[in-house]
């Protein structure tokens, strides 16, 4: 679903210490997604992180990056029945 919705990204699922398994995405801009499971069933958070951005990628690109991001994840798991919790 998400290579799909983003496949511009390189995605991966990884293992924390803190967080158990997550779901780790880097875009070819250098902008990192972190999405992780909430304790209520089907939530999950969404960290889009932009401090390994390429230095040379415009502010204003970089902030329309996020939002396009945000935009094409969050409808990945609405069509898959999950919510962010916002």
């Amino acid at each position: 679903m998400l290579r799909e919705k983003v496949p511009h990204a390189k995605w991966e699922i990884r293992d924390s210490e803190y967080e158990g398994f997550y779901v780790r995405g880097l875009t070819q801009e250098g902008i990192l997604i972190k999405i992780t499971a909430e304790d209520a069933p089907g939530e999950f958070y969404l960290g889009i992180y932009t401090y390994q951005a390429h230095p040379s990628l415009d502010p204003l690109r970089r902030q329309t990056l996020v939002q396009e991001l945000e935009q094409q994840i969050l409808q990945a798991f609405e069509g898959e029945g999950g919510s962010s919790g916002e």
